[in-house]
């Protein structure tokens, strides 16, 4: 199976996933998250925006609880750059800096500055 099938594959059997299993799945990543990394000395988390849709990972849940209750961990979050084929990566600040891209996810808007190269 090549990579393109696969990703196919995969989808089909997101797809399929009942609600609550969704939910469930969901959660089960997120206690996984919490449980296993010790964030108190995190400065940064670079996460990607869950595409729901498809049943991607919901990392709004992980976000959500990083910036109620570790207020000095950053999020970055990605953006693809199609002209250029590359990833941009910014600070989350907030639900006002995204925009819903042709692709139908959420992305950071262009007029947003880029993280700091250090």
């Amino acid at each position: 199976m090549n990579k393109d099938e696969l990703r196919k594959h995969c989808l089909q059997k997101r797809l399929t996933l009942s609600e609550a299993d969704y939910a469930q799945f969901n959660f089960s990543v997120y206690q996984h998250f919490f449980s296993g990394i010790d964030l108190s000395f995190i400065k940064v988390v670079h996460t990607f925006l869950p595409i729901t849709a498809r049943r991607e990972v919901d990392t709004w849940l992980i976000i959500d609880r990083i910036r109620r209750e570790f207020p000095h961990i950053r999020i970055s979050i990605p953006r693809t750059e199609t002209r250029t084929h590359t990833l941009e990566n910014f600070y989350f600040e907030g639900l006002h800096q995204l925009v819903t891209t042709s692709w139908e996810f959420r992305s950071p808007g262009k007029a947003f500055r880029q993280n700091p190269k250090n």
